[in-house]
């Protein structure tokens, strides 16, 4: 996961509230890999680039027709704007089902760095066979 992604779901985040609460209620099997909502927000990633999301009517009205869609993307922007600004979670996206939880992101960093310590010590502790 994409720590951007982790933030958004931080309770300081200015993400709307509906859109955090289907990400925490979501799991893998509701989620898809995807390029549509870049497509949607005007931004170009290389191809080797997608995000999970769910797997929402949105998704699925676009998914497979990426030509189609950047056709008329710009004409339906502000559309797909107002609708994540509203908290519709046919607009919602970023590492859904691989968040559970809304906290500060302070704990955030503070998980992210005991978590890497452990690793760290776990790999510091391996014998190197040679």
């Amino acid at each position: 996961m994409l720590m951007g992604s982790r933030f958004w779901a931080a309770s300081e985040a200015l993400t709307h509230p509906n859109h955090q609460k289907a990400a925490l209620s979501a799991n893998c099997d509701g989620t898809v890999r995807q390029r549509v909502t870049d497509i949607a927000r005007g931004y170009d990633w290389p191809p080797a680039f997608s995000a999970r999301v769910l797997n929402n009517r949105f998704v699925q009205d676009w998914e497979g027709r990426p030509d189609e869609h950047r056709a008329v993307a710009e004409s339906l922007r502000a559309d797909y704007q107002a609708n994540v600004a509203a908290g519709d979670p046919d607009a919602v996206g970023e590492a859904t089902g691989l968040i559970h939880d809304i906290i500060p992101a302070a704990a955030i960093i503070e998980r992210t760095v005991s978590e890497a310590e452990a690793v760290i010590a776990r790999l510091g502790s391996l014998r190197i066979a040679g």
